[in-house]
């Protein structure tokens, strides 16, 4: 028999826990059988052992198998247990075993002697068996094992830990029955968060997000090679030098060679089967049945994967190997067999069965160039129509940058690659450069080079694509079809560039023209002839879905969203847009989504002129540097400049090169983008008072977007000419054309150019109110005009300012009649000041004026409340319309009864309502980029306490908490984002706003902790967890929680 030491549980108590595993220990309580499946390495005993060290210390027996074991010595090693607490229950079933050998009893008789053995324990009694796999499974032992679960009492657990896969016909129906449930190997690889809690608890290892997935993607979740590397980096070695050195894993090696190989010497053509086709990259049966000339590579697999060897199934008929297995195998094979005989035969054969994504790998894995070169010739066109651009990409990083600088052909492909990754300008750097290279050349490749480059300059919109198509026009006689359709695309853009849209037009209409792309170059034209309505349905209808930016013909393409949304006023909507599409990766795209970010952030007053400005500015910036002769952006660009100088009352020398803009725009007949200048020089005029230039310039604009036809675009010129001939009192003038632009805007369905800020209609759509109202007073389009009012609550008021407030409640209290900041010394009455933040606080509602006296003059009766009420209502309306006739309505404080309260919220920006704007949004999102951005948004907002200065005011005060609390929720929200995606300066930045605020927020101390840690300032982790420790324990008397307290262990051991 067994020593009775080899019956205690092994060691493993004190190591991690593997959560996932410990729940599914914990029902073995209801089974007869266990059984525990895994490949060798896993951690099965380990965890196995610390559940029963924790729950089960002395009703649990452990039994390693140490070699092969017959069917008698399994019996006799199954009852051994009994040995140690139960002698009587011991001696009676060694004398049944016995008789079972000596043949005196059979089959039922044997086990159900046995089983009376085992019942009526007094306790559950949980025996374990390891190494299960050295068991002869002969059909007899299946045979007396079946019925031995069949028969097994309730209080008796069998626990089965198997390296490899037991295939029983009857373990299906002992599932079903309840008797019996299965641990499967996939429970023991470990999930990167499962890495993570490991290193920390086990080895006080913190490492980075990208670390760990480092480390799982080489370890595959097998806990073996985690623990290997984490002994090493604790050791000091980095982590770099462990993955890229091939030695670190020598001692993985020489254990699967004892663990595996060694194990599989019983049949040589399993382990002749494992070392032939390490040097393939999957498995496929059908390669493998070619290589190794044989026909039974599934059931050899399938042998191999029961056995526990580390292969893993992708799809049907493909396997693969772990990639450290793997590697182990062929340094093995090494061994054994002429490796380059071996090589050749694998190509060979992955060639006679055309399976050329392997043959890349392949290839890629031989590291020569000769052979890689031919290979991105022969098969890089193919992989980029099918989209496998990591094969393209994987051969070209094999080669070195002057291998691919000197062959015109690799830098195009390399160019190709650049374009499939939205890098436009990087892969135009690399097009010209093999361009120079053809210089001489009037073949194929240098047809292929002129056209690349042209399609980017068509993309862009840049001038310089007439040079190229003059250059593409040399080679028209030798074009394929294809080349002679690409070619009239590119005289297509070409005429929008020149703003000849009746030969774009025409030429769109060409049979020849793709579905595709007469969507979107008609979108494009749409949106200049002011057809906002079928710009919006074609872009709707092109797949945009899964597209890189280059698969579009026009980059405005993909921009065009935003700027119908920004025309409709829907700001959000084009937030959320570019959010969706903004990449992070760099490029000449990126700055083109930064520039468009900009505006929508000043439209919703999340950005001020300085922010704006400095966008503009790094947007030329960029446009300078990459000499794209793009004078559509460059027009643009000048133009806005220009427009957010006027709308800021900001200086500068914007309109002499708007003009210079305007006289050549003319010049080259340019309508459109004439026009739009002209608009907005109209528009800087009217800032700057002088209404007879803007009348004149609105006048030009007018006149040309009438030849255009581009009705909404003269519909918002039509009511800014209405509005300066409304300033200068001329009435006639100003219905007259009030009158033509209501009109369009009533056909086209564009009423969001009256009521909301966009860009194509007014910035603070408030300065056209008092107009309308007069305009509705003189049954100007009264009806209309009444609809439009009730919209934003305006119906029943008979007078506006013609501006709108814009409130600053977040740190010190700021106030702005239009783009004039009021004063403090406007305050003439300290009350009227209170009354206007009682209103701010209760902005989305109406308060009574009993309940304002009593907030504000609890200690007065109500006689004397009610005139303070008075007089500092008065007072406030001073302040807010000073040019307010007496006996007025007021527009921005409204009456209902006896409550009184903010009037809607068309008539003023104020940023705690955006700020709950922002979060009630992010909310709502779906999508977790578009969510955390919209934090982001409001954790920026949120520039200081609500109303700072006011200490004393338990109205301020309970808002004060609110607005606080909601802050901290969403900062804690992005700190976790900002952590996460190894933002670390970021998270060490809010860390240190969120504790500035709560200084007892413990998970700001924590990942200011881990952010430091991440930038090597172990020094100031450390000072941040004794700033914690002491805050902690001075002011609350606690200790800082086990994160924190783990997290410090971690760093200073």
């Amino acid at each position: 028999m067994i020593n009775r030491a080899e019956l205690y549980l092994p060691g493993g108590s004190n190591y991690w826990e593997n959560k996932n595993i410990t729940e599914n220990l914990k029902k073995i309580s209801r089974y007869s059988l266990t059984l525990i499946e895994g490949r060798s390495g896993y951690g099965k005993t380990k965890q196995v052992a610390k559940f029963f060290h924790k729950n089960y210390p002395k009703s649990s027996y452990w039994y390693s198998l140490k070699s092969k074991t017959d069917i008698f010595e399994f019996w006799e090693k199954l009852v051994s247990f009994l040995e140690v607490d139960y002698a009587d229950k011991f001696e009676r079933a060694k004398k049944i075993i016995t008789q079972f050998k000596v043949g005196e009893i059979q089959g039922e008789e044997f086990i159900e002697s046995l089983i009376k053995v085992l019942a009526d324990f007094e306790k559950d009694i949980f025996l374990v068996v390891d190494n299960f796999e050295l068991i002869s499974l002969s059909n007899d032992f299946c045979f007396y094992f079946e019925l031995f679960i069949d028969m097994l009492e309730n209080n008796f657990h069998l626990i089965i830990i198997n390296q490899g896969y037991i295939n029983y016909p009857k373990f299906d129906y002992w599932e079903l029955m309840a008797k019996a449930m299965k641990i499967e190997d996939k429970e023991f690889i470990l999930d990167s968060y499962q890495i993570e809690e490991l290193l920390l608890l086990e080895y006080k290892l913190c490492l980075s997000k990208s670390e760990i997935r480092q480390i799982k993607e080489i370890s595959e979740g097998w806990i073996l090679v985690v623990d290997l590397i984490a002994r090493r980096v604790k050791e000091g070695v980095g982590l770099e030098e462990i993955l890229n050195d091939k030695a670190s894993f020598k001692v993985i090696f020489t254990y699967l060679k004892y663990e595996v190989l060694d194990k599989l010497s019983d049949d040589p053509t399993l382990k002749e089967f494992l070392l032939k086709t390490s040097i393939l990259r999957n498995l496929n049966t059908d390669i493998c049945n070619k290589l190794l000339e044989i026909d039974n590579s599934q059931e050899i697999i399938q042998e191999l994967i029961n056995r526990g060897v580390f292969i893993y199934k992708e799809e049907k008929n493909i396997f693969r190997y772990h990639n450290i297995f793997q590697s182990f195998l062929r340094e093995e094979a090494n061994d054994f067999y002429d490796m380059k005989s071996l090589q050749q035969r694998v190509r060979e054969v992955y060639e006679e069965l055309n399976f050329y994504e392997d043959l890349a790998y392949h290839v890629l894995d031989t590291e020569e160039d000769k052979e890689i070169i031919n290979l991105i010739n022969k098969n890089a066109d193919r992989w980029l129509a099918n989209k496998e651009f990591n094969l393209l990409e994987k051969c070209l990083d094999h080669l070195s940058e002057d291998k691919i600088a000197s062959n015109p052909r690799l830098l195009i492909y390399q160019g190709n690659l650049y374009l499939k990754n939205d890098e436009i300008d990087n892969a135009l750097r690399i097009y010209l450069r093999a361009e120079d290279m053809l210089v001489n050349e009037e073949d194929e490749l240098m047809i292929k080079v002129l056209f690349k480059i042209a399609k980017i300059y068509s993309f862009l919109m840049s001038r310089n694509l007439l040079v190229y198509i003059d250059k593409l026009n040399k080679f028209k006689e030798s074009f394929s079809e294809a080349e002679r359709r690409e070619l009239l695309y590119l005289r297509i853009i070409e005429n929008i560039i020149d703003s000849n849209l009746k030969e774009a037009e025409k030429r769109l209409a060409d049979d020849q023209v793709e579905e595709e792309f007469y969507k979107e170059l008609k979108a494009y034209i749409c949106l200049i002839k002011g057809n906002s309505k079928e710009c919006q349905e074609l872009i709707d209808s092109l797949e945009l879905e899964d597209k890189s930016f280059c698969d579009y013909r026009l980059s405005y393409t993909i921009t065009l969203p935003v700027v119908i949304r920004l025309i409709r006023g829907e700001k959000y909507e084009a937030l959320e847009y570019i959010w969706n599409k903004k990449s992070n990766r760099g490029g000449l795209i990126e700055e083109f989504f930064k520039y468009y970010l900009s505006n929508v952030y000043e439209f919703l007053g999340l950005k001020g002129y300085e922010d704006l400005k400095n966008s503009y500015l790094n947007f030329k910036a960029v446009l300078d540097s990459k000499k794209l002769n793009l004078f559509w952006h460059e027009f643009e660009l000048r133009a806005k400049s220009l427009l957010a100088d006027s709308f800021y009352g900001k200086g500068g020398q914007s309109i002499e090169n708007c003009l210079k803009d305007l006289k050549l725009l003319e010049e080259r007949n340019y309508k459109f983008l004439s026009s739009m200048i002209s608009r907005v020089i109209a528009t800087s005029c009217y800032f700057k008072g002088d209404r007879e230039s803007c009348s004149y310039y609105l006048e030009e604009s007018k006149d040309k977007l009438m030849s255009l036809n581009n009705r909404m675009y003269l519909a918002s010129t039509l009511l800014l000419l209405a509005l300066v001939n409304y300033k200068d009192e001329n009435k006639e003038s100003c219905y007259k054309y009030l009158r033509q632009g209501l009109e369009i805007i009533k056909e086209e369905g564009c009423d969001q150019l009256l009521i909301k800020s966009s860009m194509l209609g007014f910035r603070d759509p408030n300065r056209i109110i008092p107009m309308l109202i007069e305009a509705k007073k003189n049954n100007i389009e009264s009806e209309y005009i009444n609809k439009i009012l009730k919209k934003i609550d305006l119906a029943s008021f008979n007078r506006a300012p013609g501006y709108s407030l814009k409130i600053k409640a977040f740190g010190r209290f700021e106030l702005y009649r239009d783009k004039y900041k009021v004063d403090s010394s406007e305050w003439k009455r300290k009350n009227a000041r209170e009354l206007f933040k009682l209103f701010l606080v209760n902005y989305d509602k109406m308060i009574p004026r009993d309940r304002i006296c009593d907030i504000l003059w609890p200690d007065k009766d109500q006689k004397s409340a009610v005139h303070s009420f008075n007089v500092s209502l008065n007072s406030l309306n001073k302040i807010l319309e000073p040019d307010r006739k007496s006996r007025t309505d007021s527009y921005f404080i409204v009456k209902e009864g006896l409550n009184y309260g903010l009037s809607n919220q068309f008539s003023y920006f104020y940023d705690v309502k955006t700020f709950e704007e922002l979060i009630e949004r992010g909310n709502k999102a779906r999508d977790e980029i578009i969510r955390i951005n919209y934090y982001k948004k409001a954790v920026d907002l949120y520039q200081g306490d609500f109303l700072a200065g006011d200490l004393y005011s338990d109205f301020i005060t309970r808002e004060r908490e609110r607005l606080e609390n909601l802050f901290l929720e969403v900062a804690d929200e992005v700190l976790a984002y900002y952590y996460d995606n190894q933002e670390y300066k970021a998270s060490i930045k809010l860390a240190n706003r969120i504790l500035k605020i709560d200084k007892f927020f413990e998970r700001a101390y924590l990942y200011k902790m881990k952010s430091y840690d991440q930038i090597n300032r172990r020094e100031f982790a450390i000072k941040t967890y004794q700033v914690c420790k002491k805050v902690l324990e001075e002011d609350l008397n606690i200790s800082p929680n086990s994160n924190i307290e783990n997290y410090y262990h971690s760093i200073i051991i």
